[in-house]
């Protein structure tokens, strides 16, 4: 887990110090601002210092014009956008709660053209390993991970065609089956 301290420099300014241990050795980045080490302390916590300094290095490269994923999805979500067309506003709803709890909360903060298709395998696998939120004591389905990768796809699909990326990295991802189940089918009498 990653912890923010405050730490004054020797004029007195104070700076802001992430930590985290990993791998047994303690790893740390400073910031100016209070709110970008907690929002970077936060993404260690759901990612992992590599993946969450992988982040902040493209961030830092980045022209201030590209957007991250969060902020692209929430574009492409809103109907004023025009981005979208031909839904219900109850799916797009639906679309904004699962985009919120499966991709963005891995990746959300990395800027849309740095996504690698090594970082979307890197997402199925963790999204195949979340508790259930319908089933109590199991993982996420494999067709919830596929209608999540759907949206996903969809999403990065329209930044290319935005001229935002030049590649989508969720084409064609392999998804795992899932396990099949027996029907179950009930007597008259049942």
């Amino acid at each position: 887990m990653a912890s923010v301290t405050p730490r004054a420099t020797s004029s007195g300014e104070v700076r802001w110090r992430v930590q985290a241990r990993v791998d047994g050795r303690m790893q740390q980045a400073t910031f100016l601002a209070q709110e970008g080490a907690e929002q970077f302390g936060a993404l260690v916590d759901r990612v992992g210092w590599a993946a969450a300094h992988a982040v902040l290095e493209a961030r830092r490269n980045k022209r201030p014009t590209v957007p991250t994923l969060r902020d692209w999805t929430r574009t492409y979500l809103d109907p004023a956008s025009g981005l979208l067309t031909g839904i219900e506003d109850g799916t797009r709803e639906g679309y904004v709660r699962a985009a919120g709890r499966s991709f963005l909360a891995f990746f959300g903060e990395m800027p849309v053209d740095s996504i690698t298709r090594a970082d979307v395998g890197r997402w199925v696998a963790w999204q195949e390993q979340q508790p259930s939120t319908a089933r109590k004591g199991q993982s996420v389905s494999a067709k919830t991970v596929r209608n999540y990768h759907a949206i996903l796809s969809a999403t990065l699909a329209s930044a290319v065609d935005n001229g935002i990326r030049i590649d989508n990295p969720a084409h064609k991802t392999r998804l795992s089956r899932g396990v099949k189940r027996e029907g179950v089918f009930l007597s008259v009498e049942q």
